[in-house]
């Protein structure tokens, strides 16, 4: 049984990758659902919508589907923080990197739903999960010129990452 005070939620989509799931994540509107809806008739089947659930555990986090009476656990391979560039300011149709320690947090604790407590205790743990998720997930900063006619040009560079995932070092623990 899942404790639900160790659970944490990012504001993501998400698909399956043969490393785990990759959560995708970005403010309203960025399109989110939209990349994974792609990534799903490429091959990389949805496995959240919107809200991606998980916590950490020991070297690396986990998420799960609460949904459809199953909690089974799965891998959180990475986290993928969009950014939609403006067109003047892209230097590339999309540029996809990744990035580490403050970079890192500051990517996830963005996207992160809000501590839904004023306890103190409970505000430390949600800031020491997402600094766990930081140093032990890899975090994939995705910066893209929005045009939905180059949906497959930002298709084919997050398939390049999402299909070698397995193969991306971890970092340790903290």
């Amino acid at each position: 049984m899942i404790d639900p005070s160790s659970v944490e939620t990012l504001h993501a989509s998400a698909v399956v990758t043969p490393a785990g799931v990759a959560a995708l994540c970005a403010r309203s509107g960025t399109g989110k659902s939209t990349l994974a809806a792609h990534l799903d008739t490429r091959g990389f089947r949805a496995w959240a919508d919107d809200a991606v659930v998980w916590m950490p555990q020991d070297e690396s986090a986990v998420t799960f589907r609460a949904a459809a009476g199953t909690d089974r656990a799965r891998a959180l391979a990475a986290v993928f923080v969009l950014d939609r560039a403006d067109a003047a300011g892209a230097q590339l149709e999309v540029e996809v990197r990744r990035v580490s320690g403050a970079a890192a947090l500051t990517g996830v604790l963005t996207h992160a739903h809000p501590c839904p407590s004023d306890d103190l205790a409970r505000r430390r743990s949600f800031v020491a999960s997402y600094a766990h998720l930081a140093a032990t997930v890899p975090v994939i900063s995705v910066r893209f010129r929005p045009d939905l006619r180059r949906l497959s040009v930002l298709g084919d560079a997050c398939e390049r990452v999402l299909a070698s995932l397995d193969r991306w070092p971890r970092y340790p623990r903290v």
